[in-house]
């Protein structure tokens, strides 16, 4: 018995039409069947969670969301891991601002009697004549000499300085 060329077609597409409804049917099936319990894990006593007794490696956990609400969606790419989170890192404070170093070097100083000491700086190449109370270098004020000590007030900052500057005589 020789069949047609349209009966052995029929043929075909009625196997075809057997095979997607048997994999529908097993599919809708695999969906309903209940998942394996996971593998139970004994604690360590460093509370760091040991690894599971050899070849029997817990199942993969899946993502079980809450059904979203009416307009909310779900994240279906997010991320799972085994894992632990990262410590919290420490917040970032930055250091109070201050001032620059001093431009100055001290050279030495002029001391004629009943007049006020002249304080001799180098700044770069140039040599600076400076008193008491002067305005040096832009932002500088010269306060003081004490203890062998020239005090400058950086008044941007409102900060002072000092520049060591020989002896106190």
């Amino acid at each position: 018995m020789k069949r047609t060329k349209l009966e052995r077609r029929h043929a075909w597409l009625a196997a075809a039409v057997l095979a997607l409804a048997l994999l529908a049917g097993w599919w809708a099936n695999r969906a309903t069947e209940p998942e394996a319990p996971p593998v139970p894990v004994p604690p360590s006593p460093t509370g760091v969670p040991a690894a599971p007794p050899a070849g029997r490696l817990p199942p993969a956990q899946k993502a079980e969301a809450a059904p979203a609400a009416p307009g909310q969606a779900v994240d279906i790419f997010a991320v799972h891991t085994w894992e632990p989170p990262p410590p919290p890192m420490a917040a970032f404070v930055p250091s109070p601002p201050q001032a620059p170093p001093l431009p100055f070097r001290y050279m030495g100083r002029i001391a004629d009697p009943g007049q006020p000491q002249v304080f001799l700086l180098v700044q770069g190449d140039r040599v600076l004549p400076v008193k008491l109370g002067d305005r040096v270098g832009g932002h500088y004020r010269l306060e003081k000499f004490e203890g062998g000590q020239l005090y400058f007030r950086y008044q941007p900052m409102n900060v002072v300085q000092t520049l060591p500057a020989g002896s106190a005589q």
